[in-house]
């Protein structure tokens, strides 16, 4: 039986490499945060790693800012990037919400094209631990810079 290229989708190198990273990655920011909502201070519930800007945004996808620990309801079901926002801030420094979405919202042309090798990078540095993966994390963008 023939397989349709819509079944093909994701197994690519790149697809593969991203989805590693995804899985590494956010069990980092979840082991980082423990179950404390960034947005509700919710103790009680199981955690997503939420992100701030969303994750088809390359430019902050992978930034240990842009994702935090939030409760599936905040994450899934509602709407609070004012508060997400304002956390943020409180978190990182004033200015940081405003950074991450001048950053995500630069044109396509403009956004970090992550290479399999630098995705293969992060997730080996995310295992690690995140002081690990912060420090390559930094190099990494600012060789763009």
């Amino acid at each position: 039986m023939k397989r349709s290229p819509l079944q093909k989708q994701g197994k690519s190198e790149t697809a593969k490499a991203k989805r590693k990273l995804d899985t590494a990655f956010s069990k980092m920011i979840r082991e980082r945060d423990g179950k404390l909502c960034i947005t509700c201070r919710a103790t009680d519930r199981e955690v997503d790693a939420g992100h701030f800007r969303r994750r088809e945004l390359m430019n902050t996808r992978w930034d240990w800012r842009n994702v935090n620990s939030q409760c599936r309801k905040c994450n899934r079901f509602e709407s609070r990037g004012y508060e997400y926002g304002r956390a943020i801030d409180d978190r990182y420094g004033k200015g940081t919400a405003d950074e991450l979405y001048k950053l995500s919202s630069l044109p396509a042309l403009k956004q970090k094209q992550w290479t399999i090798p630098e995705m293969e990078q992060l997730a080996d540095a995310a295992r690690r631990g995140f002081l690990v993966y912060k420090q390559l994390y930094a190099e990494l963008v600012e060789l763009e810079a």
